[in-house]
């Protein structure tokens, strides 16, 4: 499931605190930083990654980036369906 979201039922409720974090490596983007310089910040600063571990890699943080339900645009298997309800950036 995405970063930012708790799987209940079939709802997919904001965590707000994981969703802070999305907003911030959106927002580190938006502000010029590089996938791998984004990683190395998360790094430093001792974030942990969306599974609990301690080491980030710009694979993760693409994957982060270029995930559009952050956006609110949700897709199962093939339809599409805009969700703003799910929308964190």
């Amino acid at each position: 499931h995405p970063l930012g979201d708790r799987v209940e039922g079939s709802e997919l409720p904001v965590d707000a605190e994981q969703a802070a974090l999305v907003r911030r490596i959106f927002t580190m983007r938006e502000n010029g930083q590089g996938i791998r310089e984004i990683a190395r910040d998360l790094n430093r600063s001792g974030t942990p990654t969306p599974r609990g571990g301690k080491q980030w890699y710009a694979s993760t943080v693409r994957a982060i980036l270029e995930n559009r339900i952050y956006a609110g645009e949700y897709r199962y298997q093939n339809t599409e369906a805009a969700r703003p309800d799910l929308a964190i950036v």
